[in-house]
């Protein structure tokens, strides 16, 4: 045998070989096995260097019973990084996906959060959020109004919110 042949017969075996792993591999991370979403479930972002998303919680019963009472409820916990006290003034639910819009609703007492302090908002949703069974999340997205209490300046952040059933 050749040192050719046999260099080109060891090519071919071990590169057949990886092909099959790597299309293992694609096949897994496909079909969300290999997700780093399903270890890292929870997740609150919002579109502010001065507003922080220390945690969330998204209450969710996708099939309730008739006569039960039940809610779907998003719960934010807030932090101010601002440098100055903000008026945490409405809240609200945006259209995502199938889930729609809701229409702005107060913050409770429409607190002034100083700078480094925290405050939890909670909203009731109208329906239950779009839901990914595979994954076991739900998804929400959202709009805060706030307004700077030194300037009386008024802004809207955009935020998400993927969170683990609970």
């Amino acid at each position: 045998m050749k040192k050719s042949q046999a260099a080109m017969e060891f090519l071919m075996t071990y590169g057949w070989a990886i092909l099959v792993v790597l299309t293992a591999i694609s096949a897994l991370a496909y079909f969300g096995v290999l997700d780093p979403q399903r270890f890292f479930p929870s997740k609150c972002i919002i579109d502010s260097p001065e507003l922080f998303c220390r945690d969330q919680q998204v209450s969710y019963e996708r099939y309730p019973l008739v006569f039960s009472p039940y809610e779907n409820i998003v719960r934010l916990d807030i932090k101010n990084n601002a440098g100055v006290s903000v008026q945490l003034s409405r809240f609200r639910i945006i259209e995502s996906q199938d889930f729609s819009s809701q229409a702005w609703g107060n913050v409770p007492g429409t607190p002034i959060v100083q700078n480094g302090d925290t405050h939890l908002i909670e909203k009731n949703l109208n329906k239950a959020p779009p839901y990914d069974p595979q994954k076991q999340n739900v998804y929400v997205n959202f709009e805060l109004e706030v307004i700077n209490t030194e300037t009386s300046l008024t802004h809207v952040y955009q935020g998400r919110i993927r969170s683990s059933i609970t």
